[in-house]
């Protein structure tokens, strides 16, 4: 695995993971769980592709 997509999945494993998921169920409405989740993997396909060219 590549400095990329390493860095991608320590970035986002926390984040993504279904107690984390679950929590935010408790204290947020569907939408903004949505939004959270989409960003959290959109940054992380954009950071994977990013991290090559500053490592």
């Amino acid at each position: 695995m590549g400095p990329g997509p390493a860095l991608a999945f320590l970035v986002t494993c926390a984040g993504t993971s279904v107690g984390a998921i679950t929590g935010l169920f408790l204290v947020a409405r569907r939408r903004v769980v949505g939004l959270v989740v989409g960003m959290l993997a959109g940054g992380a396909v954009l950071l994977g592709w990013l991290a090559p060219l500053w490592l």
